[in-house]
């Protein structure tokens, strides 16, 4: 029972020390100097001028409804523009792809809305008419929408510089 109180009594005395101790130290002058320098300020990430892409439009029908009316040429958004497609032969269900676009800094960025996962070894993304011919971009393709496994990235293209054509970009992993 005797050692079981000094052992109290220790404890009691070293966490009262402890606590002084860090009570005197709190009103010591800061010796951090990370603290007190002046860092530069970071410029803006730059901010992608790429339309953002939500759904594609539908290819031209060889079978065209015969009770449509017909609409004049380029009355319609879906007929202008191109298609850039990334065609596979080794796509699992799970991968993941998105798109990148080379910033004047020298950087990859992703573009906002071109990214999905491969369906029947392909994935289709429509290119609107103000951004043919622009680049460089380039697919990088995941193993998962986490994008936490890298598998492939291809080289850099320009995307169409003509309306209602696809561009096709064999890669393989």
């Amino acid at each position: 029972m005797r050692n079981f109180l000094y052992s109290q009594l220790y404890y009691l005395i070293g966490t009262a020390f402890i606590t002084v101790m860090g009570g005197f130290l709190s009103f010591l002058p800061d010796s951090d100097n990370n603290a007190r320098r002046d860092l530069p300020i970071r410029p803006p990430a730059p901010t992608p001028t790429i339309a953002t892409i939500a759904t594609v439009p539908p290819i031209d029908d060889p079978i065209a409804d015969p009770t449509a009316t017909p609409e004049p040429a380029g009355a319609s958004q879906h007929d202008r523009g191109s298609l850039i497609m990334l065609q596979t032969s080794s796509a699992d269900a799970d991968d993941w792809v998105t798109m990148e676009w080379l910033a004047g800094d020298g950087n990859w960025y992703e573009v906002d809305g071109w990214r999905g996962h491969i369906h029947n070894g392909q994935l289709i993304w429509w290119v609107a008419p103000e951004d043919l011919g622009d680049g460089q971009f380039r697919w990088v393709v995941y193993s998962d929408d986490s994008q936490s496994n890298l598998l492939k990235r291809s080289d850099a293209f320009y995307l169409p510089e003509q309306e209602k054509i696809v561009r096709t970009f064999p890669l393989d992993w």
